[in-house]
């Protein structure tokens, strides 16, 4: 890059800060798109690129900045049509002359989706001015700076810090065990796109698959603003940890499978939140995986997923389960969340919100609220009992498993093809019982019974009731987006209440 080019961008980013990218990512190699340019304020952006998925190469931008950012894609090919998904950011765009013009006022997710359909993507990720970050390596801050490096497996010890900056692209992976207060780091990109799947040197430890960010055993972590590209495996785990907080972290993934987002296994007290995550499998999964199962396996509890914007090429959206090697599973909420697209490749066993049960125990508090599933070509919902599953063998315990008290209240479906859910206990010891569907709307229409909204549930179900007219019709066939809330969550009886 010449010296002029830089200088300007590193001026514009003393206002907004967008355009820092332009000058890091290009001494680390990134590879840039052949499909986009993009301005932000007017000065030209990197627009990064990955190639590999269904619908061709990715392409998109990351900025910080302050108050407000004009954005300017202009597409190397003809287009007719551009609008800014999701649907309840509520963002108008210009078109003209093959370039789409609009403004950001706040931290945002969005999805460019040209001529209404899914091929080549543009992403825009506007986060906040990041505070407080390193400039350099320190005791306790493992630091990467802008360029490329290789560092292979990063094990990190309590009190410590994994910094990846603006500009860098690390390809490793990140492990720490019995650790306290971790944090992980930055707006550069974390990649493992050189561990080949088929290799026992990369791909297993100990015959258990490597997975790309991994805490086991751990308390107070978090894991912020970094990107992932192509996991070889699940993507980001913690196990049995407690105290985790996973905020504006952004992945891609397009391996063949088994390539889940965001899974915490045996966890309590999990906040995620303002996340982007596209993959091709689970973007989230809340699994039981203890084999100290069934005896003392530890109970997950007090998981909050809200504020997201996922994509998923194959299996669920998000799901509870299907591993459930836990004690109880209880109090999960998944909250204001958009789902792009969710491809379903895996049959009525996937659907874009689930709860599946494959080891018996006890599940309990399970809610959806305020969700908007914008393409599906699977179930909408799915919550049953299984005795396997890809292969993975159920377990069946001599006093059976309950799976009670589910709520989906203001979830809309509004796109995609018309398709069926599932409430499918499995015996009179496997009941599926209290699930409360509140102002369910499928393409627009408000769904008052089972028959409405092609819900198919067994004689091994009780008490699933439908209420309706709570909430607002959404315009133009279009979700409401719900008003920002924080991760307080409310017990009350009346939330939980089941019918006399």
């Amino acid at each position: 890059m010449d010296s002029a080019l830089a200088k300007e961008a590193a001026q514009t980013s003393l206002y907004n800060q967008p355009p820092q990218p332009l000058p890091y990512f290009r001494e680390s190699g990134a590879p840039i798109s052949i499909n986009y340019t993009c301005r932000l304020n007017g000065e030209p952006a990197y627009v990064h690129n990955f190639s590999g998925f269904a619908g061709g190469d990715i392409s998109w931008v990351s900025f910080d900045f302050r108050e407000s950012a004009t954005v300017s894609v202009t597409a190397l090919r003809n287009v007719d049509k551009a609008e800014v998904r999701p649907a309840s950011a509520a963002i108008a765009v210009k078109l003209e002359d093959n370039t789409a013009t609009l403004t950001v006022t706040g931290p945002c997710r969005l999805f460019l989706k040209w001529e209404d359909g899914f091929e080549l993507p543009f992403h825009i990720f506007a986060n906040r001015i990041e505070e407080g970050a390193p400039k350099h390596a320190a005791p306790g801050v493992h630091y990467f700076g802008p360029g490329t490096h290789r560092p292979g497996v990063i094990r990190l010890s309590s009190g410590e810090t994994l910094y990846i900056a603006d500009g860098a692209i690390v390809y490793g992976v990140i492990e720490a065990e019995n650790a306290k207060h971790v944090a992980v780091r930055g707006r550069g990109i974390l990649c493992t796109s050189h561990l080949d799947r088929k290799s026992k040197e990369t791909y297993e430890v100990n015959g258990v698959p490597r997975e790309v960010v991994s805490f086991r055993n751990c308390t107070d972590i978090e894991v912020e603003g970094i990107t992932i590209l192509d996991a070889h495996h699940w993507t980001v785990v913690f196990r049995n940890c407690e105290r985790v907080h996973v905020s504006n972290i952004k992945m891609f993934n397009e391996r063949s499978f088994s390539t889940d987002g965001i899974n915490p296994v045996n966890c309590r007290d999990v906040l995620i939140e303002n996340c982007f995550v596209r993959c091709k499998d689970d973007c989230v999964s809340i699994k039981g995986l203890d084999n100290r199962y069934p005896g003392n396996a530890a109970p997950i509890r007090n998981i909050v997923v809200q504020n997201c914007v996922f994509w998923s090429d194959n299996n669920n959206g998000i799901v509870v389960g299907s591993e459930t090697k836990a004690q109880t599973i209880s109090d999960i909420l998944f909250r204001n969340i958009d789902l792009l697209r969710v491809s379903n490749t895996c049959g009525d066993y996937a659907g874009a919100l689930s709860v599946i049960c494959l080891h018996d125990t006890d599940i309990s508090g399970i809610r959806f609220e305020d969700i908007r599933i914008e393409h599906c070509h699977g179930p909408y919902f799915n919550f049953f009992f299984c005795d396997s599953l890809f292969r993975i063998p159920g377990a069946r315990q001599p006093k059976g498993g309950t799976f009670r008290d589910i709520t989906l209240k203001n979830v809309s479906v509004v796109g995609g093809p018309d398709r069926r859910s599932y409430i499918m206990g499995f015996d009179e010891k496997r009941m599926i019982e209290n699930v409360r569907i509140e102002n369910l709307r499928i393409h627009g229409r408000l769904i008052h019974n089972a028959d409405e909204g092609r819900i198919q549930i067994n004689e091994f179900t009780r008490n699933i009731r439908f209420l309706c007219g709570a909430a607002p019709e959404p315009p133009d066939g279009q979700s409401v987006p719900p008003s920002r809330q924080g991760a307080q969550r409310s017990s009350s009886a009346a939330e939980k209440q089941t019918s006399p």
